[in-house]
Formats: C-alpha cells, sequence, structure tokens
C-alpha cells in the first residue's frame, strides 16, 4: 500500500531470505485509485509503478528499504511521526 504521486496504490508481494540477507521478492499486480493529475505527474507515476511490479530484490537497511528493479533502485524511508 502507498501513494505514487497521484493516486494511491495497493498490492501483494512475496519475500524470501536470501543466503546474503537479502530478499527475493515478487511484487504481484498493483491497483490503483485512477485519479487524473496533471500529465508530467502522471508519467512520473506510471514509471515509479512499472519500476515497482519488476522489483526483484530488497535489502533492509536500518530505516530503509532498497528495491532492485530492472528499471533501476527503489529507497523507501521510514519516517516516523511525533
Amino acid at each position: 500500500v502507498g501513494f505514487a504521486g497521484c493516486n494511491t496504490y495497493h498490492g501483494q508481494y512475496t519475500a524470501d531470505l536470501n543466503d546474503d540477507g537479502t530478499y527475493a521478492i515478487a511484487v504481484g499486480q498493483l491497483t490503483t485509485s485512477r485519479l487524473a493529475c496533471p500529465q508530467d505527474i502522471m508519467e512520473q507515476e506510471q514509471v515509479f509503478l512499472a519500476s515497482l511490479q519488476q522489483a526483484n530484490t530488497a535489502t533492509l537497511q536500518e530505516n530503509r528499504i532498497v528495491l532492485d528493479t530492472t528499471m533501476g533502485r527503489l529507497n523507501f524511508y521510514l519516517i516516523e511521526t511525533p
């Protein structure tokens, strides 16, 4: 579950621990809220969602999850609110 820049998205994934401490992952079909935003935001969102669906490896590093995809690397940070 997350926010892609215009729309919220949700989907399922699997994660299996590798011997090196990373995770082999597979992201299933993502569903979005289907709102319309300016064209540049929609294009950025589509690239992000396509990259997220192609993620194949995850690494946990303190407050960050790094996903390696065929399109590059995605970094997600845990931000705690007071």
